[in-house]
């Protein structure tokens, strides 16, 4: 029997195993010098700690690894791992570490106590263990973990084989999440290997870069196997990289709010998406950095986006850009798409362009319009069930009554809400058109009682009529009218 060390060992047998991991030679990570080894294992140990606080237990668990190469008879690497195990519920791995310790420490060492202390408290642990996840039923598992918040749900992954396996098949707790800017969510980035593949909706509502590039970066490699729709909340997409031959999106959002983003932010999405894309929410209109100043517009300059078309869009959705450059590559986008059912322009300076393009496609659904620069909004007769008109600030009184005859006989359902210049003629207009059924009216401040009752008495279809916030109608009016 030899007395050697386990760095002896290791430096004749480069294959040689200590307990359950690998001895690697000790002289390529430890300094020669005492001294430096102590401050060494000073900032590894601190390292390790900060890791396993975070829950980046695997990483936290090589580094405490690397503490116990760099000087084997030093307790201080087996009390770190022991802790970390201990931490994540593996007690049999942390009595195996202690035990390792006890092996390699010298009984004299101030710490072996220590050691033995950890060991005893590990097994105690272990012996009053009871493993509810391995022991109880899938479906009570799966009710117990869709009611934990995600930081809890992240954690669980890290116990043992056993739970990672359970939390897994649970797919239904992981189909849709949010990520924000919380602790929970660095913590539930760090498991994202193990549940993009059940992601079905994502919604990411954090500024936090390292969050976004780590998502961004499973995406571009097809870790997201279910995705099928990407809500962004937002607008600091130009400094993402999105890479092609990966599955494309079916649904792309974007903020809707006061500031939109930026066109070239978000054109190499809807690019590599082209084939798969079934519903978009693009608002392209002022950036909150475009209006402090410090951005500059959109030009397409050498790029072309000619190619860009959409085959199987079903709702498209837009807010026009500060320039309009965007505008006629959107407008190209779905010029021969006969998926289109739903069309919502904010914006749009091109709108008679638009209308030209609906007429050579299958009838629309739906069309919502605010803030068309257009006298008349419509310029040709569309086969419509939905249509909205919101704020037609540009628009004429006559330019509204001749939209508003070239619908009748298609629109069911229509709503005319804050058009300052609406006025009882439009009303009656409307009463005359046929198939009406439902009628919404809001924030019309020039329209009156006799108008209402005009269209009320006119139509023969009409069935559904809402009024809000009219300045001149009152409730009484309404209902002993109705």
């Amino acid at each position: 029997m030899t007395n050697e060390s386990p760095s002896s060992a290791c430096k004749r047998d480069p294959d040689a195993k200590v307990g359950n991991r690998e001895c690697i030679p000790t002289t390529e990570i430890a300094s020669k010098d005492p001294i430096d080894t102590v401050q060494l294992i000073a900032t590894l140990d601190q390292r390790a700690y900060n890791l396993s606080l975070k829950g980046e237990f695997d990483e936290a668990v090589k580094v405490a690894q690397d503490i116990i190469t760099s000087n084997e008879t030093s307790a201080q690497g087996y009390l770190r791992l022991g802790e970390i195990y201990g931490a994540q519920g593996k007690q049999r791995l942390a009595i195996e570490t202690y035990d390792e310790g006890l092996l390699w420490v010298p009984s004299t060492d101030p710490c072996y106590a220590i050691l033995v202390d950890e060991k005893g408290k590990a097994t105690e642990r272990s012996n009053r263990c009871i493993d509810f996840v391995a022991d109880l039923p899938f479906e009570l598992i799966q009710n117990i973990l869709v009611d934990l918040p995600k930081g809890s749900k992240a954690a669980c992954l890290h116990v043992s084989n056993v739970w990672r396996s359970k939390v897994l098949n649970c797919e239904l707790i992981w189909a849709a999440i949010t990520v924000e800017d919380t602790d929970f969510d660095k913590c539930f980035a760090a498991v994202l290997p193990h549940i993009a593949a059940y992601v079905e909706d994502l919604t990411m509502d954090s500024s936090n870069s390292h969050i976004w590039f780590r998502f961004m970066h499973y995406m571009q490699n097809g870790a997201f196997k279910k995705i099928k729709s990407l809500h962004l909340k937002v607008t600091a997409l130009e400094d993402l990289d999105v890479s092609d031959g990966r599955p494309g999106l079916r649904e792309f959002y974007t903020i809707s709010g006061n500031y939109g983003a930026p066109p070239q932010g978000v054109l190499p999405f809807l690019i590599r998406s082209m084939d798969t894309i079934r519903v978009i929410v693009a608002n392209i209109s002022l950036t909150k950095a475009q209006d402090l100043g410090g951005a500059p517009y959109f030009h397409p300059g050498d790029h072309t986006y000619n190619h860009l078309r959409f085959p199987d869009l079903q709702r498209l959705s837009y807010w026009s850009d500060p320039t309009t450059l965007f505008e006629p590559i959107l407008l190209r986008s779905f010029s021969a798409c006969t998926t289109l059912r739903a069309l919502t322009v904010v914006q749009m300076k091109i709108m008679g362009e638009v209308i030209d393009t609906l007429m050579t496609l299958p009838p629309l659904e739906e069309l919502d319009m605010s803030f068309t620069w257009e006298e008349e909004p419509i310029t040709q007769a569309l086969s419509l069930r939905i249509l909205a008109l919101w704020e037609l600030s540009c628009a004429s009184e006559d330019g509204l009554d001749r939209s508003l005859k070239k619908l009748s006989g298609a629109v069911t359902f229509l709503n005319l809400s804050k058009v300052h210049f609406a006025k009882d003629r439009h009303l009656a207009t409307i009463g005359a058109m046929q198939g009406l059924k439902k009628l919404k009216l809001q924030m019309l401040h020039c329209i009156t009682s006799t108008g209402v009752v005009t269209a009320i008495e006119t139509s023969e279809t009409l069935e559904h009529l809402i009024i809000a916030q009219c300045s001149q109608l009152t409730k009484y009016h309404y209902h002993q009218n109705a």
